[in-house]
């Protein structure tokens, strides 16, 4: 379910402007989605309901970028 509303949203990007999106499995793709909790390891804990539940980085280096 997760994997179809992930592939609609990259559609409409798609739809809207010169960009196409390619499935991969690969470490060392432009964009990586994941789905993680608590502590894992980019220095800022996710630390449940009522605080911090997401976040997004500047490109950079590494994480940069990342959302």
């Amino acid at each position: 379910m997760v994997r179809t509303q992930l592939r609609k949203a990259f559609a409409v990007w798609s739809a809207a402007s010169s960009l196409s999106f390619i499935e991969v499995e690969e470490p060392t793709a432009a964009i990586i989605v994941s789905f993680l909790r608590g502590s894992h390891g980019d220095g800022y804990p996710f630390d449940g309901e009522g605080a911090i539940l997401a976040h997004a980085f500047f490109p950079g280096e590494g994480i940069g970028g990342d959302a």
